[in-house]
C-alpha cells in the first residue's frame, strides 16, 4: 500500500504536485481563513485525484468544519475523519482534527480538554492527527516545541505503527522514535514547499 501522506496545504493542494499511490492522507489546514469557498474548492482538487483511497481530516485553519457538517460529506469518494477509526485491507487508521489551544483558531484544546479526549482513542495502526506530539517534529521558527504532552502519552501508550501530522511547519519531516515512525508532512513553511511524504507500507 503506497500511501502519500501531506498537511497544511494552505489553498495550495495542487493535482499535479502529488504522487502516484494507494492511499493518500491529508493532516489538516486545506484553506487559510476557513471559508466554504477555500474549503469546497480544495475538497473538489483532492476528489480528483486518481488514488483509490482519499482521507482526510480538518485543521485550526478549517474553522467551518467545526460547527458545519455538509463540507464533511459532499465528496462520496473522500473519507473524513474525526475521532473515528476506519479499517481499510487490514489497516485501522483513526484521524482527529485537535491541537493544542492557541489564539481563536478551530479544533483546538485546553490541557484538561486533551486528556478527555486523547484518552478515548482506540488502538490503531496509523494516527493522523494535526496537532504533533510534543518534542517530536514540532519545533516552530523559534525553536520552541509546540506540541501536546497528552497526545505524545497516548502515542507511546498504544504504539501505532505511523503517526502522520502536520500543524507546526517548520517540523517537517520523518522519524522514527522508540517504536512509532512519525511524520510531519506539513507542505507549507516560511521559506519553501516541502514534497508529500510518501510511505510504502
Amino acid at each position: 500500500m503506497r500511501m502519500i501522506i501531506t498537511s497544511d496545504t494552505h489553498n495550495g493542494l495542487c493535482k499535479n504536485k502529488i504522487p502516484e499511490g494507494d492511499m493518500f492522507i491529508h493532516c489538516g489546514d486545506l484553506s487559510i481563513t476557513g471559508t466554504y469557498n477555500e474549503i469546497d474548492y480544495q475538497l473538489s482538487v483532492m476528489s480528483s485525484l486518481p488514488h483509490k483511497y482519499k482521507i482526510w481530516i480538518a485543521g485550526n485553519h478549517d474553522i467551518l468544519l467545526e460547527k458545519e457538517d455538509e463540507l464533511k460529506t459532499k465528496y462520496e469518494n473522500l473519507i473524513y475523519l474525526e475521532d473515528e477509526l476506519i479499517e481499510i485491507e487490514g489497516i485501522k487508521i483513526f484521524g482527529s482534527p485537535w491541537s493544542p489551544f492557541f489564539n481563536n483558531w478551530a479544533f483546538m484544546l485546553e490541557m484538561e480538554e486533551e486528556i478527555e479526549k486523547y484518552s478515548e482513542m482506540p488502538k490503531m495502526d496509523i494516527l493522523i492527527s494535526h496537532g504533533a506530539p510534543i518534542n517530536i517534529l514540532d519545533k516552530n521558527k523559534d525553536g520552541v516545541s509546540c506540541g501536546s504532552y497528552d497526545l505524545r502519552e497516548k502515542v507511546f501508550e498504544l504504539m501505532p505503527k505511523y503517526h502522520f501530522f502536520g500543524h507546526i511547519h517548520e517540523g517537517y519531516g520523518m522519524i522514527y522514535h522508540l517504536g512509532p515512525v512519525f511524520v510531519n508532512a506539513s507542505a507549507l513553511n516560511y521559506f519553501k514547499e516541502n514534497k508529500p511524504i510518501v510511505i510504502d507500507y
